[in-house]
């Protein structure tokens, strides 16, 4: 699945985005091979998350602060859980099947953020990662 480029979701440069400054090109090139290494990471957590918690499937995008307050509350009893050596198949009444009402819980959605301030605030947030990335990683 393809994510728009915005503040809060990071999309690799595309062929056109290439400079034709071939030191820039290069520098933009070690960093979607290094973004497209982390995004690799990243989903297999959320693999792993959802497959705990089945909730996280049906979750809205709308409130960016709420999800990942939420998602950071889950990732911190994920790893609590895991230290322990839980294995929710060994839980009495475990059926995996998730609760009908777990959905009910994230209905309350406010309104969307501007889609263009977030693309434009996107490129900017792109632009300062690979920064940071050169200067800390040394691509």
């Amino acid at each position: 699945m393809r994510y728009p480029l915005t503040k809060y979701t990071i999309q690799p440069f595309a062929d056109h985005d290439l400079m034709n400054d071939p030191l820039k090109a290069a520098d933009q090139k070690a960093w979607n091979i290094l973004l497209s290494q982390l995004r690799v990471a990243v989903e297999n957590a959320f693999g792993c998350l959802k497959g705990r918690f089945p909730a996280l499937r049906n979750f809205p995008g709308h409130n960016i602060h709420q999800m990942y307050c939420t998602v950071e509350a889950l990732l911190i009893v994920h790893n609590i859980v895991e230290e322990f050596g839980d294995d929710p198949t060994t839980i009495d009444g475990f059926n995996g099947v998730e609760d009908p009402h777990a959905a009910e819980a994230f209905q309350a959605c406010p309104d969307r953020l501007d889609e263009d301030d977030l693309f434009w605030t996107g490129l900017l947030q792109r632009k300062a990662l690979m920064n940071y990335s050169k200067e800390q990683l040394l691509l």
